[in-house]
């Protein structure tokens, strides 16, 4: 019934492009160009990239101003149009940076040690709070459906909550929740249960991680990190700290508070129990976060090429190139993450200025943009987005390069391939496009298992293409692969394969050159 109502609802837009991409495959004429990209070039700008001078990248350090000025550098040399009337190719926007300077954590007068018994978010809000208990109330869950209810005595309002992350599984392995072996939203989503428990308006959550180890090997270096926003953005800043536990030390809580097996035995006595009884844990907890707040400057370096009969419409190719920085456990290079897609990029600016010495020209504009802060969420590309070189309206696609000189251990050693993501969401002629341009002049194994926006890794909403996507533009954000060196110290040039490098940086050139040469614009056949 659903398929029906949106084949209806966008009628004869749906039927142009079904028909289109039904159409016979065609051979796409390659530019000529692209025989020019060289591995050997591709790996000298990494190596500048990654080097000990530029420390890691991190969005407003000195590290990332010296790598803006060298990628600057090359686009003057190679002929991008600067941004302004004074050709500067930066556009520079303000970080808001917040320093934890003072963290605290006590339970009965004893303090717990960071990311060893809790941890905590960069977000969490300057407080200092004291109380004398803690009300356990079990998984936290208040669920209309199934009639589950940890709060049918209480309202949690100005109290110190604590909830397990999970919910209720009786003995046949069936959660009381869905009534199956499927598990409800309540705990497959972390989201859902913390902003319901925050409703409540409590002083402070606590949340019994089920997966505490993991998360901080996981997500140790950002929750060490401050927490940085664009400063010209508002948000409704949270009032509620949301501070995770380990199992064993909510477990040692509720054994000295009259339940000696502890959690087991809660869970135990509440087995089949709709409306399981909370525990009061009398214990003083205090809670103080310090913060100091500081104002960073930062840069995307834009470059771009004047088209010819089209130049008023505008394909824009993007790759960030800041990073993690230097740490005390060493610089983060990320020569993966994300020299290989900047260095994609840069080649990419070469080839059209050969182009241009040729007497070779796009139609329409070509703008590339090396963003800043996309590690500390897609800041550079957000900025871009609103104060855009050309409309969005004029816009007509967006190729981006993330993490694109590896092999993955899912691939054998000898395939030559690129993960495909986002191509069909918005444009089926897109995805069309970028299968006959490889078809014709690359050849590599083009992958789509991450191409779906409910896949678990959420790969389409974590690079910059994303800001893209979300103003309805086209895009394509081409991938190699996660792997065991992501966001590591060990992310480093030696690991790359700019052989493979150089044929999806071909890949990319040839679905710009493209995309910025053919009659009519992209056809965006989004519901």
């Amino acid at each position: 019934m659903n398929y029906c109502v949106k084949i209806i609802g966008i009628s004869t837009s749906f039927i142009i492009s079904f028909f289109y991409i039904d159409l016979p495959a065609q051979s796409i004429p390659c530019s000529g160009l692209s025989e020019l990209i060289s591995a050997d070039t591709l790996r000298k700008y990494v190596e500048v990239l990654v080097s000990d001078s530029l420390e890691g990248r991190e969005a407003g350090e000195p590290g990332q101003k010296r790598a803006a000025r060298f990628i600057a550098a090359h686009f003057a040399k190679n002929g991008a149009r600067g941004i302004d009337a004074n050709s500067s190719y930066f556009q520079t926007f303000f970080l808001k940076k917040e320093n934890i300077v003072h963290r605290e954590f006590r339970v009965n007068g004893s303090p717990l040690e960071f990311l060893k018994d809790f941890y905590y978010w960069p977000g969490i809000p300057e407080r200092e709070i004291c109380d004398e208990k803690i009300l356990f109330v079990g998984y936290g869950i208040k669920d209309s459906l199934s009639g589950y209810n940890s709060f049918a005595s209480l309202n949690g309002e100005n109290a110190v909550l604590m909830a397990l992350q999970d919910e209720p599984i009786d003995k046949n392995g069936r959660s009381l929740i869905t009534g199956t072996e499927r598990l409800s939203d309540w705990s497959r989503s972390s989201r859902m249960k913390i902003e319901y428990l925050k409703s409540l308006r409590p002083r402070i959550l606590i949340i019994v991680s089920n997966f505490f180890e993991d998360d901080v090997q996981k997500w140790g270096h950002y929750l060490k990190q401050p927490r940085i926003r664009r400063y010209d953005q508002h948000f409704s800043e949270d009032q509620i700290p949301v501070v995770f536990v380990t199992w064993k030390f909510a477990d040692n809580l509720l054994k000295k508070n009259g339940l000696s097996g502890g959690l087991e035995e809660w869970k135990k006595s509440n087995l089949n129990n709709f409306q399981p009884k909370p525990v009061i844990i009398n214990t003083s907890i205090c809670l103080k976060i310090v913060k100091k707040l500081e104002l960073i400057p930062t840069e995307n370096v834009i470059g771009w090429f004047e088209g010819t009969d089209k130049k008023d419409e505008c394909i824009v190719v993007s790759a960030h190139y800041d990073h993690l920085g230097l740490k005390s456990e060493g610089i983060y290079r990320g020569a993966d993450d994300n020299a290989s897609g900047t260095a994609c990029l840069m080649e990419i600016v070469r080839l059209l200025n050969e182009g241009a010495k040729r007497g070779i020209k796009p139609r329409r504009s070509i703008v590339i943009i090396a963003t800043t802060a996309e590690e500390k969420g897609l800041l550079g590309s957000s900025y871009y987005v609103e104060k855009p070189l050309f409309s969005l309206e004029n816009t007509i696609a967006n190729l981006n390069a993330d993490m694109i000189g590896r092999r993955d251990s899912g691939h054998l050693p000898e395939t030559e391939y690129i993960y495909i993501i986002g191509s069909h969401f918005l444009s089926r002629e897109l995805h069309k496009i970028n299968e006959e341009v490889n078809d014709s002049c690359v050849g590599l194994l083009l992958d789509y298992r991450f191409n779906d926006p409910d896949e678990p890794n959420r790969l389409y909403y974590r690079s910059d293409h994303y800001n893209f996507a979300r103003n309805d533009i086209p895009c394509i954000f081409y991938f190699s692969g996660l792997h065991e060196d992501y966001h590591q110290v060990t992310d480093t040039i030696e690991k790359l394969d700019f052989q493979l490098l150089s044929r999806r940086t071909r890949l990319i050139f040839e679905t710009l050159w493209h995309l910025a040469q053919r009659n009519n614009r992209l056809f965006v056949d989004k519901p």
